[in-house]
């Protein structure tokens, strides 16, 4: 989705498509990035996600020196999604072995309180790693090692969302007036919907279960 974003803002400082139109594309953006939690949930955690990294890595590399710019294009998503397949499995293989050492659930606030502190955290963790699908795997592979509880990895992943809008503000920096408001707008837009995401967690964590 932070792709998404700077592409978008690079399509509109370009002239080549609307405001209305880029804030649409980073809407569908948001919805899509749900894809990598799914993967990750459904796959990431149950088989051994490195024998699909390295296949990714070879071809990427191959693709990324050939001359032609689709080519190279389609090594560099490879490539991409081979490096971060191999994160998601050493992330996981981290986590199995620091749950032998040190119980995160110690530090977990339960109520209001820790949803907003570890929203917060959420926000900070993204706007490091400028990715809200590498917070998310975080946030999974730590769930499923029972180091933190249901509610505050909820409400990390609503800081995600909120912290993930960063990268189109950086992108932005550079661009005209309308790419700046296409930056404000996804933040104006991530950052009501995690304000009310927050109010309501609690329902629904409930609706989730149920």
């Amino acid at each position: 989705s932070s792709l998404v974003s700077v592409i978008t803002i690079s399509f509109i400082s370009a002239g080549l498509i609307s405001l209305a139109g880029g804030i649409g594309l980073i809407f569908g953006a948001n919805i899509g990035t749900t894809a990598t939690a799914w993967l990750v949930a459904g796959f990431g955690l149950k088989i051994k996600i490195s024998s699909l990294a390295m296949p990714m890595l070879i071809f990427g590399l191959i693709f990324s020196f050939q001359k032609k710019a689709s080519f190279k294009g389609i090594g560099n998503v490879l490539a991409g999604l081979g490096f971060f397949f191999l994160g998601i499995y050493y992330m996981k293989e981290g986590f199995d072995v620091f749950k032998e050492y040190i119980d995160l659930t110690e530090y977990a606030i339960s109520g209001v309180l820790g949803v907003i502190v570890y929203a917060g955290l959420g926000i900070i963790i993204t706007t490091v790693l400028q990715s809200s699908s590498a917070t998310l795997a975080l946030i999974l592979t730590a769930l499923s090692a029972g180091q933190i509880e249901y509610e505050n990895a909820l409400a990390l992943a609503i800081g995600a969302n909120v912290g993930t809008t960063i990268t189109a503000v950086l992108g932005s920096i550079s661009s005209n007036v309308a790419g700046k408001r296409l930056a404000g707008a996804h933040l104006i837009f991530n950052f009501t919907t995690g304000i009310v995401a927050l109010g309501f967690i609690f329902p629904l964590a409930d609706l989730v279960n149920l």
